[in-house]
């Protein structure tokens, strides 16, 4: 009886140590890039830096949108973005990937994106400087939910404004084909806080 007692202790000692490194693995591979935004997941894939139409620095996000709610909706209309920079809320920014046709960097998010599908949206703001760190927090425009991550201004590249064109994947192709997509970059000088709110 108390072999069985102890070698039962022992296999519960085991599972536990077991699950407990199972844990830290999944914590360790986690894509600080990708964050979830209630029923809105965010892959941001870079950022750059480009002279808006005033001629100012301006720093443009480039995310991938995935809409995994039950009804067609686009970027603007189910994320409302926070940017502080030394303590400073930043205004958007307006940022021609055209001139003659006025086509912006932003006009991705106005895009339709159905149920399933992923967008590539950009996003732009005026910086203050070019230096330290940027914040972006994503929240639900209806709901509390919401994630974040900081830029570091020292890793971002400075870009020309060119054309381009976003692209839709995943179901529903019909909804949308098209938008502003200029930007190039791969998951450059972002970290994620993970800090996904409310309930």
């Amino acid at each position: 009886m108390k072999r069985r007692k102890l070698f039962c202790l022992l296999l519960a000692a085991v599972m536990l140590f077991s699950l407990a490194a199972c844990g830290k693995g999944e914590d360790e591979t986690k894509d600080p890039n990708l964050l979830t935004v209630g029923e809105f997941e965010l892959h941001y894939k870079g950022a750059s830096i480009m002279k808006d139409r005033e001629g100012n620095d301006a720093l443009v996000l480039t995310l991938d949108f995935t809409n995994n709610s039950e009804e067609t909706t686009d970027y603007f209309w189910a994320i409302y973005e926070t940017v502080m920079q030394n303590d400073t809320e930043l205004e958007t920014a307006v940022v021609y990937l055209n001139e003659e046709t006025l086509e912006a960097v932003d006009d991705s998010q106005y895009q339709n994106v159905a149920p399933g599908a992923t967008f590539e949206v950009q996003t732009a703001y005026e910086l203050i400087d070019t230096a330290g760190e940027v914040e972006v927090t994503f929240e639900e425009m209806e709901g509390d939910k919401n994630d974040s991550i900081t830029i570091d201004l020292s890793s971002v590249s400075r870009e020309s404004a060119s054309g381009g064109t976003a692209q839709l994947t995943g179901g529903n192709k019909g909804e949308g084909t098209g938008g502003g997509g200029g930007v190039p970059g791969g998951e450059t000088g972002a970290s994620g806080t993970g800090t996904a709110g409310g309930s």
